[in-house]
């Protein structure tokens, strides 16, 4: 399931800068790093790396996103080589970038979906247990009215009972007048 619109913006507008910084470490060790508009030109296609990604990403399951991640990786080393850096130092960026966006995209959208399967576990079985709390209580009620309807019936008996009782009292009296 996609994870949320909110969250994806949210992700889309931050992780391109965190994934920038996290590249910077390497930026700084190239042989160009005083290049101000190489180092610009590599930081705007990681940008570029990111915003496809959180596209891929709202479109796609979080956990199918990992293994599509790879061809958009490879664009991004391509697009590397074409700016004229070497293979390694493409190679280099290409792993600090693809561990950043793993870090700072995939994970949450991992973890993001998982929280809300989970969520959706703990719905199910509130509605289960509301469903059973429900007919728990139903039962009590025919209980309670079952209990109820007994209590009336002995009342009644001892009601019975005791105007036998008064009966057969006051026929032993007649009996034993009238001899």
């Amino acid at each position: 399931m996609p994870a949320s619109a909110v969250f994806l913006g949210f992700l889309a507008e931050q992780a391109a800068g965190l994934v920038v910084k996290g590249a910077r470490g390497v930026l700084a060790k190239m042989p160009w790093a005083r290049d101000a508009q190489r180092v610009q030109t590599v930081e705007r296609k990681i940008a570029v790396l990111v915003d496809r990604v959180a596209t891929l990403a709202r479109n796609v399951p979080a956990e199918s996103a990992d293994p599509l991640l790879e061809p958009l990786i490879q664009d991004f080393r391509q697009d590397l080589l074409e700016e004229r850096i070497t293979e390694s130092e493409a190679n280099q960026l290409v792993e600090s970038v693809r561990a950043q966006i793993r870090s700072t995209v995939l994970r949450p959208l991992q973890d993001a979906a998982a929280v809300v399967r989970r969520l959706e576990t703990l719905e199910r079985e509130n509605a289960d247990q509301e469903k059973r709390l429900a007919a728990l209580e139903s039962e009590r009620g025919t209980l309670t009215a079952r209990d109820q309807d007994r209590e009336r019936h002995a009342r009644l008996m001892q009601s019975i009972t005791y105007v036998a009782l008064t009966l057969s009292g006051v026929a032993t009296l007649l009996a034993i007048l009238r001899r």
